[in-house]
């Protein structure tokens, strides 16, 4: 150790035929005649090294139609999300089974993200081809607009975005980005996911240009 100082030491893990779990500190070096199972390997809890499970069924019974998007509702208790023809379907005790849908979705091949506003509401947004639609944990329904701001600030243009059929949807830096999948972008209020100021919007200029995804 010159001048007090701990030098860095490298172990090289001898190749072997082994198949247990591979716990070489560096995988990427790892030669094809060991094991590759650290590939698959998590960390569930603090010094505690596990296998990923892989793919498993999650229900047996089909639902009528087919599932054309999956995702996880993070708030509370994960939740594991399906849309399947005009409905939301979560899974629980080993079974799809559908959420309360006080609006239809319009469509199952959704967009979605996972937003919280400035009063602290926690919603997944949904764009579906048609209104702006939320999920609480609970139901699934249209976003209902918010009242406009003393003028002169710019109104609020969510029911005009709504009639135009909501196609894709996005955030960035706090703003909800919408687009029908024309050349229309339109984006709200920083931390709002309600109020779309009619004056925040953007087109693609060039000719022919249009949204196709998000």
């Amino acid at each position: 150790m010159p001048g007090g100082i701990q030098q860095s030491v490298k172990l090289q893990t001898p190749e072997s035929g082994f198949l247990g779990l591979d716990t070489v500190s560096e995988p990427t070096s790892m030669s094809i005649a060991r094991s590759r199972r650290l590939n698959n390997a998590y960390m569930p809890k603090l010094k505690a090294l596990g296998k990923r499970p892989g793919s498993v069924p999650v229900t047996d019974t089909a639902l009528g139609a087919e599932i054309k998007h999956l995702t996880l509702y993070p708030f509370g208790t994960e939740e594991l999300l399906a849309s399947s023809d005009t409905s939301l379907y979560k899974y629980a005790s080993g079974a799809l089974t559908s959420v309360t849908m006080t609006d239809a979705l319009e469509s199952a091949d959704i967009y979605d993200i996972d937003f919280t506003n400035s009063a602290l509401d926690n919603r997944k947004l949904i764009a579906d081809g048609g209104d702006l639609k939320g999920y609480d944990g609970t139901e699934v329904k249209d976003i209902t607009p918010a009242a406009d701001d003393p003028s002169p600030a710019p109104g609020n243009a969510l029911a005009d975005i709504n009639a135009k059929g909501i196609k894709y949807i996005w955030e960035h830096t706090g703003h909800v980005f919408v687009s029908p999948g024309t050349n229309e972008v339109f984006y709200s209020k920083r931390w709002e996911y309600d109020y779309f100021p009619e004056r925040r919007f953007e087109l693609l200029v060039r000719k022919g240009d249009y949204r196709n995804g998000c």
